[in-house]
């Protein structure tokens, strides 16, 4: 794998978070924190899926780490 090309990923990953993070705190003046949430989860819904029509993909490779992630979320949500 090139290596320019994950340090392209990583920088717009990085900026991506950041320009979130920034119309977030612009948005909590406006809108509820569940309306940011929503809206945060909705755009971020369009945009993966976007992608996955471009190029679909297995989650077959990715199960047991999901259920791992998926495991500790709700472990976490049961203590918070």
């Amino acid at each position: 794998m090139d290596i320019r090309l994950g340090l392209l990923y990583m920088a717009l990953s990085a900026f991506s978070l950041g320009a979130m993070n920034a119309l977030i705190k612009i948005a909590s003046a406006y809108y509820s924190p569940l309306e940011n949430i929503f809206y945060r989860a909705f755009f971020t819904l369009l945009f993966l899926g976007f992608f996955y029509f471009i190029k679909p993909f297995s989650f077959r490779a990715y199960k047991r780490v999901a259920g791992f992630c998926y495991f500790g979320a709700w472990l976490w949500g049961l203590w918070a």
